[in-house]
């Protein structure tokens, strides 16, 4: 079900590379700061765009040509989108070439936006998990608590974050001690919240990073 959740949360198709253009346009482009796993051909990663600053965030598949995404960097670019003549099979049919980065700037969300629970959906680029496990994040900014289920055992941890920098750790683990089969799953994801250092949601995504790569992929759950 969480996984179907995420599908819901961001546009999986590249509907600009899918439509026919028959003339070149310049569009504005905004850059989220992190790119995602994502599958078109084969699995890569994705940038993840929208043209409308309210608008929900789409996967982009293809390149920028002369652009080089950095992140934790917001952008706000403006691209020639030029039709393709005879574009290789499975490429898109559409050219796009940066014209101008009009806004670069490091990413800030205060911690308050990440106030929810979470569903984890893929941990260390992995989305494929048995289906009996099921881990969670609950994040309380107010008490600076972090807690969930691991896999079949319970846990939680002091939540240290700095307002408006993304900044994220945790400490004082504890966990109960139950017996299950999924205890390497299990140390896998608590290994992974450790490292943090960072987080960043968009739409109903959480993603917490460490060295700018993600380590946990988490759905808001209703």
């Amino acid at each position: 079900m969480l996984i179907i959740f995420v599908a819901c949360s961001i546009t999986k198709k590249n509907t600009s590379s899918s439509r026919i253009l028959t003339t070149e346009v310049a569009k504005t482009y905004y850059v989220a700061p992190y790119k995602v796993n994502c599958t078109g051909v084969s699995e890569q990663s994705c940038l993840l765009v929208k043209h409308n600053i309210d608008a929900k965030w789409n996967f982009f598949y293809d390149n920028i040509d002369g652009f080089s995404h950095q992140a934790g960097y917001t952008y706000i670019l403006k691209v020639k989108e030029s039709p393709m003549d005879n574009p290789p099979a499975d490429a898109s049919n559409i050219r796009y070439e940066l014209m101008e980065i009009k806004d670069q700037r490091k990413v800030r969300q205060d911690l308050i936006s990440i106030y929810d629970i979470w569903g984890i959906v893929a941990l260390n680029g992995q989305s494929t998990r048995p289906s009996k496990v099921f881990q969670s994040i609950e994040i309380n900014t107010q008490k600076l608590k972090i807690m969930g289920e691991a896999g079949c055992n319970s846990y939680s941890a002091q939540l240290k974050a700095e307002d408006g920098s993304n900044k994220f750790s945790i400490s004082q683990l504890t966990i109960t001690n139950k017996q299950c089969d999924f205890s390497k799953i299990e140390e896998e994801f608590l290994e992974a919240l450790q490292r943090t250092e960072t987080f960043y949601r968009f739409n109903n995504t959480l993603l917490l990073l460490a060295n700018n790569q993600i380590l946990i992929e988490a759905r808001r759950m209703d």
